[in-house]
Order: C-alpha cells, then structure tokens, then sequence
C-alpha cells in the first residue's frame, strides 16, 4: 500500500481503537466488573511497561483484543498495515505503562496521545478518569479534569519552590 494509505488507516485504527479502549475500559471501571476483573492491572499503583499487559483473560478477550484488532480487521488493512498498526499499539501500550515520559519516545511529543504521565495518574489510587489511550474521549466527555488539575497543581508547587 502506499504511504497515503498506511497512515490514514492507522490514523482511523487509533480513532476507533480510542473510542472502543475507552468505552470498555470505563465500563471495566464500574464497581462490579472493577473488583472482579479489571482491579487486578490496578494493583500496579505506579505502572512499568509489563504490567500494560498484566490483565484477566476476560479483560483481554472484552476489552484489550477487540479494540486493538476489531478496527484493521472491519476495514480489511493491508497485512503490512496490520503488521504497523500492531507494533505501535504495543509499544504505546508498553510506553504509556512505563512510568517514564521519556524524551526520545515515539509518542512523547504527539499531541494526540496520553501517554505515560496521564496513564500513571489513572493508575494512582483516588483516580476517576483518564481511561483512553490518546486522551481523546477523555477530552470531548470531561473525563480528564481530574487529570488537569493534578498537572495544574503541580506546576503550582514547582512555581512555588522556585520563588522560594
């Protein structure tokens, strides 16, 4: 396929894969489904790149696989696609759990995703939000204001140590 072609497939993959991951991901976080499946990648407080895959066989199979393979497949992506499309969801996966925003990252600098930071949060113990992979859903349903004020008040204290 050409250039043109790989990059808007794998720019509707990481849209659709946005709305499912999150939309699953936040019904996963309902008290119920929660306690019973998905505390378990919750009992990594402060996330590193394994546990992005540390998960109950019903969360993959509910959440994790379709929202990653669902996309490419419905729209029949070239394999090379397939094959690109799968790498780069893994190394997101892998970066946004690594507790590192790394300069060097392929998705540090992106606009359009979360990252580690935004994901750490999620994973920190009073948090409600933070459930998409590029913050995207997150934005347009308010879901990450709890988020906002956290960096907010963190540039704060930064503010205020430096004055002090």
């Amino acid at each position: 396929p050409s250039a043109f072609t790989c990059c808007w497939q794998i720019l509707t993959c990481a849209l659709a894969t946005e709305v499912m991951f999150y939309s699953s991901h936040r019904l996963f976080h309902h008290p119920i489904l929660y306690k019973n499946v998905h505390k378990r990648h919750h009992e990594f407080k402060t996330p590193v790149g394994v546990s992005s895959e540390y998960a109950s066989v019903v969360e993959d199979l509910l959440v994790n696989l379709p929202s990653t393979l669902l996309p490419p497949v419905v729209m029949g992506v070239h394999p090379l696609v397939l094959f690109l499309w799968l790498g780069l969801r893994i190394l997101e996966t892998v970066d946004s759990h690594s507790g590192m925003a790394l300069p060097w990252s392929p998705f540090y600098r992106l606009p359009c995703f979360a990252g580690p930071l935004f994901h750490d949060f999620h994973h920190s113990a009073t948090t409600k939000g933070a459930y998409g992979v590029l913050g995207l859903m997150d934005f347009l349903l308010g879901t990450d204001k709890d988020f906002k004020e956290h960096k907010r008040r963190q540039k704060l204290a930064k503010a205020a140590i430096k004055t002090s």
